[in-house]
């Protein structure tokens, strides 16, 4: 695995990581079998919703 560093996060994002093979050595991918899917409200498309229950599963 490849050198483990942090980088502080400007809105979410990693500034200075903005060329594919950068952002590829600084990341991995997730084992599909430890990812769990459930459906959401569609409010989370909007950016003006920014409410923690968001995300919170739909019944």
């Amino acid at each position: 695995m490849g050198a483990k560093f942090h980088v502080p996060l400007v809105d979410g994002r990693l500034p200075e990581l903005r060329e594919r093979t950068d952002i590829r050595a600084a990341t991995r991918r997730l084992d599909p079998a430890r990812l769990t899917a459930f459906p959401v409200s569609t409010r989370v498309n909007r950016p003006e919703n920014d409410e923690i229950s968001l995300l919170d599963p739909l019944d």
